[in-house]
């Protein structure tokens, strides 16, 4: 994540605009997913002056597409014809996923 964010700064230092998610913990700790925008501010002379970050919190989505991709994978194991432990260590891992999540 952090050559990722380098990467976006550099970028809008040179008057792009870069965007990336990741996952990244709060000032108390907790770790959310974010959805970064940063992007260059120019001064009146045109050059990039600043630098400008904004982080969205995307957790609650990034937990539902986690789920839903969870979910595919066991309907599709029992669509395939998978062996029965295949189907059960995919439900047991949708079980702990939603267990922590």
């Amino acid at each position: 994540l952090e050559d990722v964010a380098r990467a976006a700064v550099g970028a809008a230092r040179r008057g792009e605009t870069a965007r990336f998610q990741g996952f990244a913990p709060t000032a108390k700790g907790s770790g959310r997913w974010w959805d970064v925008i940063v992007a260059p501010v120019h001064g009146a002379d045109g050059a990039v002056a600043r630098v400008l970050s904004v982080s969205r919190d995307v957790t609650v989505a990034v937990r539902r597409e986690q789920e839903e991709a969870a979910q595919r994978e066991v309907l599709e194991r029992i669509a395939t014809g998978a062996p029965l432990a295949d189907v059960l260590d995919a439900t047991c891992r949708l079980a702990e996923r939603r267990h922590a999540g």
